[in-house]
């Protein structure tokens, strides 16, 4: 079930192989079973002692931060969108958060919702954000400007750029 789970496949893609190979293989409900009962735990808790480390690394340095958003599918019918803030200098990964589409009743806010998860999940740990830097999402930059005035914030380079090259083209 761990191995299955670490290697990114899914339970029906390991018993399909098993049958193949006609080595006997856990059913499906006891597959899941071992996964919520010892594997996410077991994860849950190294993941929250790693980002404690981080965060007591980084506690008094003023950060420089990059953020960005990725979803499940492109265009407006995304699911799931995990958001990422990652320490420009270090290039630790320093927080993320996942947001189902039916938390922000469409797939537009959820980028706007995992900065905002992220960020005062960041702030919340007494850890000074300096900058931040992200894509031209309007609405990441309103919510920038509105609920966290102190935080100075940037475009990315190759966003900006995109951007104008878009404009001058047209």
């Amino acid at each position: 079930s761990a191995a299955t789970l670490f290697c990114g496949l899914t339970y029906t893609r390991m018993a399909n192989m098993a049958k193949v190979l006609n080595v006997p293989f856990l059913c499906e409900r006891y597959f899941y079973t071992l996964q919520n009962e010892y594997i996410f735990p077991v994860i849950r808790t190294e993941y929250v002692k790693h980002q404690e480390a981080i965060f007591a690394f980084l506690k008094g340095t003023p950060l420089q931060l990059s953020g960005d958003g990725r979803c499940d599918s492109p265009g407006y019918s995304a699911k799931y969108c995990t958001y990422s803030l990652i320490d420009n200098a270090t290039n630790l990964i320093i927080d993320y958060s996942l947001v189902q589409m039916t938390e922000t009743g469409s797939s537009v806010a959820m980028e706007k919702e995992g900065l905002d998860r992220c960020l005062s999940n960041v702030l919340a740990n007494d850890i000074q954000v300096q900058s931040i830097t992200t894509d031209r999402h309007t609405s990441a930059t309103a919510l920038l400007k509105k609920k966290y005035p102190d935080v100075v914030h940037y475009y990315d380079v190759w966003h900006l750029a995109k951007s104008i090259t878009k404009k001058a083209n047209q």
